[in-house]
């Protein structure tokens, strides 16, 4: 890991792929959703563009817009993110939707990683800097401005992914398969 990015961070500019599958099909029937969650249409010239006059059902005139969610309390990305180098854009980040950590299947992630207790994250990243204390930390993640806050050291981040492991009494557990993974580790036999 090498950044810690506290308060109000830049706009989240939403992924293409969450547009096309997701944002769109809602558009058609609810144009004020965008509003709602306060998330603005940009055209290319970079001006915001008024969703309602927008035909949803256009695709190339969809294929020429943009969207970016302003920060704040309805921001996906919640109040603190933590960056670390990857080639998939993956970070971990806090959540408006608290909600989603009740229910038993959280496969719900576009491929960034929702973190439940940001805070104590932050704590423990930000062990090394006595001057960071979690009310600091507290303060930071609330102040309404980004603040980075890089580290001395690089923290490596390891992200598994598991659908089968043995339990202390020897049995072997099983879940469901969300990212589809498991069919292209098989080894095809001859």
């Amino acid at each position: 890991m090498a950044a810690t990015f506290f308060g109000k961070h830049d706009d989240w500019n939403v992924p293409e792929s969450i547009v096309r599958k997701e944002m769109v099909p809602k558009l058609v029937d609810d144009p004020g959703f965008l509003e709602r969650q306060d998330i603005q249409v940009v055209g290319t010239s970079g001006q915001a563009v008024d969703a309602e006059a927008v035909d949803w059902n256009d695709e190339a005139v969809v294929a020429g817009l943009h969207f970016r969610q302003e920060p704040g309390p309805k921001n996906a990305l919640g109040l603190v993110k933590f960056l670390f180098p990857n080639e998939f854009d993956v970070y971990m980040h806090d959540t408006p939707t608290d909600s989603l950590f009740n229910k038993q299947r959280r496969a719900l992630s576009h491929g960034c990683i929702r973190l439940e207790n940001p805070a104590a994250l932050a704590q423990y990243v930000l062990r090394d800097k006595p001057e960071w204390t979690p009310e600091k930390i507290d303060a930071a993640m609330n102040a309404g401005r980004e603040q980075g806050v890089p580290l001395k050291d690089h923290i490596p981040v390891h992200i598994a992914y598991f659908t089968a492991w043995v339990n202390a009494d020897g049995s072997v557990s099983y879940t469901d398969d969300p990212y589809h993974l498991d069919e292209k580790q098989k080894v095809q036999r001859v």
